[in-house]
């Protein structure tokens, strides 16, 4: 597994940053720290490049790697990186800057400035070949105003770029759990990347069931099923959970309800067209735009042998 994490200048940023590197050590895996400056890589200056800099130099470096210096405090001060003084900028790819530290444990701890949109530097780093399976990214979410002024990049990326999303509202790792399970094929989307994730997932499990409030009596009984299945699949992974069935007019109502403000909720992306997608919402979508709690949107396919 490979973790990356898109890094701007705010205080969810920064708590997206402590998840995305709190997640990359418990599973011993590497973590690509990422961030975008709008324009060309000559419209910054050009930093020393090849030769070891020492901490004392890091504050006259350019905004994207001092920004990312600032990443680097943050890491070590919880532990993920060890502290070290100096570190080694090169240029790679289309200006690309980076510089590389290990991890305890093995894995590397990468740092990456790139030049061009912060969508478009998502997508070239993730379908041109970044071998990543997750995006850890902060979602300030679309409530109020919000929704009308700015164009948020967690859902932005949850629709245009190929790789699962957590979108983090607040300091949810350690969190209950909210494992939302229907038997679609949209849902069980979510086990593959789930099992992966689930040793570094510190709060209890909850998984959640949900059916229309004048459903008849046989899907309701396929909600249940489908929800024992899925804590049977929790059980076989070694972790334990509870059933709960909900009901009302809304399946993302239900799940904002029971969610609350301090929860990780996993949901399995739409498999509707990107058209219908667009005009039509879909359930996950609506859930990450509403919700207080972070939600962790799976984008692999289902496995042969998932809950169904």
């Amino acid at each position: 597994m490979k973790i990356f994490a898109y890094l701007e200048n705010t205080p969810l940023c920064t708590i997206a940053l402590r998840t995305a590197g709190r997640l990359a050590e418990r599973l011993a895996t590497d973590l690509t720290v990422i961030t975008s400056r709008t324009g060309t890589v000559v419209t910054e200056p050009q930093p020393p490049v090849g030769r070891d800099l020492p901490r004392a130099e890091w504050h006259a470096l350019p905004p994207g790697l001092a920004l990312l210096t600032g990443a680097l405090a943050e890491l070590e001060g919880i532990g993920v990186v060890a502290r070290t003084e100096v570190i080694r900028v090169r240029e790679e790819s289309s200006g690309t800057r980076v510089f590389r530290l290990p991890m305890a444990g093995g894995p590397t701890a990468t740092f990456q400035v790139c030049f061009g949109s912060p969508l478009a530097t998502l997508q070239t780093m993730v379908e041109g070949g970044g071998d990543c399976d997750l995006l850890v990214i902060a979602d300030p979410g679309k409530r109020g105003l919000h929704r009308v002024v700015t164009t948020n990049l967690a859902h932005r990326a949850a629709l245009d770029v190929m790789i699962s999303v957590l979108a983090v509202k607040g300091d949810h790792l350690d969190s209950r759990v909210i494992l939302c399970a229907d038997g679609s094929k949209s849902a069980r989307r979510a086990y593959p990347l789930l099992r992966q994730l689930l040793p570094a997932l510190g709060g209890r499990m909850d998984v959640l069931g949900v059916h229309e409030r004048l459903a008849n009596d046989e899907i309701k009984e396929t909600c249940v099923i489908c929800a024992e299945r899925a804590r049977s699949w929790l059980v076989n992974a070694g972790k334990e959970s509870t059933v709960h069935i909900k009901e009302g007019e809304s399946a993302a109502d239900v799940i904002l309800a029971e969610s609350g403000d301090d929860a990780l909720i996993v949901l399995g992306a739409s498999l509707r067209s990107d058209l219908a997608r667009r005009l039509k919402g879909s359930v996950p979508m609506h859930v990450m735009e509403k919700s207080r709690a972070s939600v962790l949107l799976v984008k692999t396919l289902p496995e042969a042998e998932m809950p169904l």
